[in-house]
């Protein structure tokens, strides 16, 4: 891990899907330790390029790091809060992350022109800090130009005031994407696609399958017990074939997926109300996942082994 954050703080060249898959991984799957003496690098090293600017909120948002350290004393424009916030909006909420997003709505001014960030922004606040949210509702409504960038909020409050059937109108007039998800997208190298990996505990053994497109099969190998609890299903199989299951949460909670898109790997954040899972399909050299939300409790949860909880 640290060997793996340390090249991504050197490196000048922009962070492909490979290295942003895999620290997602480490830290948000399997729970393992962030290298916090690596934080305070960049103090020490300015930035010598965009590309670095760009990994280090990469960084910032994977790694639970206090971006908001780092923000210049005087924003002149949104461009650099959106290089950070977008990053972490496509991620669980954190201690830190909040921080950061705290300081994006006290430095948004009501001259600039928002855009899908501070969209995603707003929704991401509705759920974690409503206060918050309004204040940037506020901020936003007062320039005309962010009409557009508002209506999610519009809608959301004529439902909490269960005025359901004006909700529906403007929701189909407008075209509102009404759940709330955001996304962040990389380059993937075509000879460095990223393998798919998914995280199996057992009684025996814990198993990491990684799906390797170059073999078309998954691959698997035992693996150290994890730090963070894993939730099976009780009626999942091992990955095999086309498809796979993984990452079981109980609602409310949110979700990341992950989807391969030619080129490109696409991470995104869902808030589901919902006890939920994600399922995951391959097609050829891509894949996509989407979030099955249940719409019954389980019947209950056995706890077979340290960090392996199998969910009946």
């Amino acid at each position: 891990m640290f060997d793996l954050v340390f090249q991504t703080l050197l490196t000048t060249l922009a962070l492909t899907g490979n290295p942003v898959y895999e620290l997602d991984f480490r830290i948000g799957t399997l729970g393992e330790p962030a290298p916090a003496q690596l934080y305070s690098y960049r103090l020490a090293h300015p930035f010598e390029s965009r590309a670095q600017m760009t990994n280090f909120a990469i960084l910032c948002a994977s790694l639970d790091w206090n971006a908001a350290r780092y923000l210049p004393k005087e924003t002149r424009s949104p461009d650099e809060l959106r290089l950070y916030g977008g990053y972490f909006l496509s991620l669980p909420p954190t201690a830190n992350s909040l921080k950061f997003l705290e300081q994006y709505v006290s430095r948004w001014q009501t001259n600039w022109v928002a855009g899908p960030v501070e969209e995603g922004l707003l929704q991401r606040l509705w759920v974690e800090a409503p206060k918050l949210a309004d204040e940037l509702w506020c901020k936003l409504a007062a320039n005309p130009a962010n009409v557009k960038s508002t209506r999610w909020a519009v809608w959301k409050s004529l439902m909490r005031d269960r005025r359901k059937a004006e909700a529906s109108e403007l929701a189909a007039r407008e075209q509102i994407q009404t759940g709330i998800e955001f996304s962040s997208r990389f380059p993937c190298l075509p000879f460095q696609a990223p393998d798919i990996l998914v995280f199996r505990p057992d009684k025996v053994r814990n198993t990491l399958y990684r799906y390797n497109f170059a073999a078309g099969q998954w691959i698997p190998q035992a693996e150290y017990p994890p730090k963070r609890d894993q939730f099976v299903m009780a009626s999942w199989k091992a990955p095999q074939g086309k498809s796979y299951q993984r990452s079981w949460k109980r609602g409310p909670s949110w979700q990341i997926t992950y989807a391969k898109e030619g080129n490109n790997l696409l991470r995104t954040a869902h808030y589901a109300e919902t006890d939920s899972y994600i399922t995951g399909a391959i097609t050829g050299h891509n894949y996509s996942e989407s979030v099955v939300e249940l719409s019954q409790p389980p019947k209950g949860a056995l706890v077979r082994a340290p960090h392996y909880i199998e969910i009946q």
